[in-house]
């Protein structure tokens, strides 16, 4: 834990104009806020390739009651209903990146959340 906030830290002060820094990772959770692109690689190919920007417009993550119906492209039951990958963007909700959920919605379900992605292609 002491050191992802130092990672943290570290990246949030550094001046990032003009560089690209390449993270490799199985521990997603903590780096919504450090990335302003995304790119999951699975069985040796592209899975997909979305802005933080994109993302965010396009998708919101949020708890359901449950994991059918609306705009649910993925759902994992948690105490007391589902975390869910939703389409579409809702003005009147606020969503914070998931990116675990978001790992693995696309690689359970990549040509939906594709498909989603308005104006991206893979």
């Amino acid at each position: 834990i002491p050191s992802k906030s130092t990672f943290r830290k570290i990246i949030a002060g550094m001046d990032l104009e003009n560089r690209t820094i390449i993270i490799s990772t199985h521990q997603v959770r903590d780096l919504g806020r450090c990335i302003d692109h995304l790119l999951v690689l699975h069985e040796g190919r592209m899975s997909f390739n979305a802005s933080y920007e994109d993302i965010i417009q396009n998708f919101h993550f949020k708890k359901t009651e449950t994991n059918e119906g609306g705009d649910i492209i993925y759902s994992e039951e948690v105490l007391g209903g589902y975390k869910s990958v939703v389409a579409g963007n809702d003005p009147d909700f606020t969503s914070e990146l998931d990116i675990e959920l978001l790992f693995n919605a696309v690689i359970t379900r990549p040509e939906l959340i594709n498909q989603k992605l308005k104006g991206t292609a893979v």
